[in-house]
């Protein structure tokens, strides 16, 4: 089945079907999909780093809708650090155009100039 909307896929093809049945070659590789439906942005990915405080805002170039997205972050580095989502940002429609993150160290006390990678992307129609 081809994928015609964010999700998981088990691969690529690596062979095409013009139409009808019929099979394909497929490079098996599992992973997320995101694509875009022309208003929003399925999936974004990207890094930042917090500043002296331990805080970055990440800025979403197109709104994400209504619904609230779902996050993955990874810190970057040497020193042990956590992140997390202190929150989500939306404008006046509603709509979620970024969030803010903060980084600690394990003493809880703040995290500054940390790397951190970050996934953001649309929850699937059929989980809502």
């Amino acid at each position: 089945m081809r994928a015609t909307r964010s999700g998981h896929v088990i691969g690529k093809a690596l062979t095409e079907l013009s139409q009808g049945d019929g099979l394909v070659l497929v490079f098996i590789e599992p992973g997320f999909r995101g694509m875009g439906d022309g208003t929003t942005s399925g999936l974004l990915a990207g890094r930042v780093t917090t500043d002296a405080a331990g805080v970055a805002q990440v800025r979403f170039a197109q709104p994400f809708g209504p619904d609230l997205p779902v996050a993955q972050l990874t810190v970057e580095g040497e020193r042990l650090a956590f992140a997390q989502i202190t929150r989500f940002v939306q404008d006046e429609a509603g709509l979620y155009t970024g969030l803010v993150i903060k980084t600690f160290a394990p003493t809880s006390a703040a995290a500054p100039a940390v790397p951190v990678h970050y996934i953001v992307h649309r929850v699937a129609e059929e989980l809502r």
